[in-house]
């Protein structure tokens, strides 16, 4: 789903999931256990979300599940460029991981999330040339909000991993 048509169903439907996610499946992250495959989708979405802290957005829920699915809610508003970014940080912060955790390198990481964070990096495509950037100037956006809240990743996928989802109230904690 493009980024216009989320705000569109935000503005029409401010509750309803904006942001869903695919992230590896066991199959797809082979050589990771399959506990692992929750922890990424955690990852991932707490990506989302410290993106959208960062640029003063609500979320109003996210969501991570063992089998790999997840989702991040947030209202619609947002300019062409923090759609971009917030399109790439899922993907970014789950290579991250994988990286850390798994040793992959970089190309081998989003090699292993590309084909699963396909709504992400659709909107990343027309959000980006929308917003008059290249997909790699929105990605190292990512990175960089990303490295600057580990912690907060960390904590929030934790949470994610224990609870399932959160709304915006348990983010604020």
């Amino acid at each position: 789903m493009s980024a216009a048509a989320l705000a569109v169903c935000a503005a029409v439907l401010p509750h309803v999931p904006l942001h869903p996610d695919t992230v590896p499946s066991p199959a797809a992250v082979s050589s990771s256990p399959a506990s692992d495959t929750l922890e990424i989708t955690a990852v991932h979405e707490a990506g989302h979300v410290a993106v959208l802290h960062e640029f003063g957005i609500p979320v109003l829920h996210v969501e991570a599940a063992a089998d790999g699915s997840g989702e991040t809610a947030y209202p619609a508003g947002l300019n062409a460029y923090e759609y971009a970014v917030v399109d790439a940080a899922g993907q970014e912060s789950a290579a991250a991981w994988l990286m850390e955790h798994r040793g992959y390198t970089r190309e081998n990481a989003l090699a292993e999330t590309g084909s699963t964070a396909r709504s992400d990096l659709a909107d990343l495509q027309q959000d980006a040339a929308r917003a008059g950037i290249s997909e790699a100037q929105a990605r190292q956006r990512a990175r960089d909000i990303i490295r600057g809240h580990h912690t907060e990743i960390d904590a929030i996928a934790g949470r994610l991993m224990d609870r399932g989802s959160l709304d915006e109230h348990e983010l604020e904690r």
